[in-house]
């Protein structure tokens, strides 16, 4: 599961924290489940972030069962919005990359070279994996969206 904590700051935004939870795929269900839903509500004590933001899940012929677990882990994550009192916000893939990119039909690996553009990534990293890349590509479309809302917040 990806994730990216991004900042407004005097010049842009800046990432504080991204990357990637890490989830044995030998563990029973329920204790992945227990592993997200304790590393979401320690980061949201700890980071007091202003919202959280979701890919809109859409349903393929092919792959059910692990959208059914993706379901579950996305109920998870509105669970703690909401003990959290946290607003949240959804939006399908296609959007976020036209949003970022310009073009909805570009593959997420292009992602990346747009999101420099928008973001000042922190110098220790290396290198970001796909996840990660798609966390903050939901985080930049979300602050894109809602701009003069993010700046006129505070």
């Amino acid at each position: 599961m990806g994730y990216a904590l991004v900042s407004k700051e005097r010049c842009g935004w800046s990432v504080k924290r991204v990357g990637v939870v890490r989830l044995k795929a030998e563990e029973p269900l329920s204790h992945r489940l227990l592993t997200v839903y304790r590393t979401l509500s320690r980061w949201c004590r700890q980071w007091r972030p202003d919202g959280l933001v979701v890919e809109d899940l859409h349903i393929r012929p092919y792959g059910q069962k692990s959208v059914l677990t993706l379901a579950q882990c996305v109920g998870l994550l509105y669970l703690v919005a909401a003990e959290n009192r946290l607003p949240i916000a959804t939006y399908p893939m296609t959007t976020v990359k036209k949003v970022v990119s310009g073009d909805g039909s570009r593959p997420r690996s292009f992602l990346w070279s747009f999101l420099v553009q928008y973001v000042t990534l922190p110098r220790s990293l290396k290198q970001i994996e796909p996840d990660a890349v798609d966390a903050l590509a939901l985080a930049v479309c979300h602050l894109l969206l809602n701009r003069q809302k993010a700046v006129t917040s505070k």
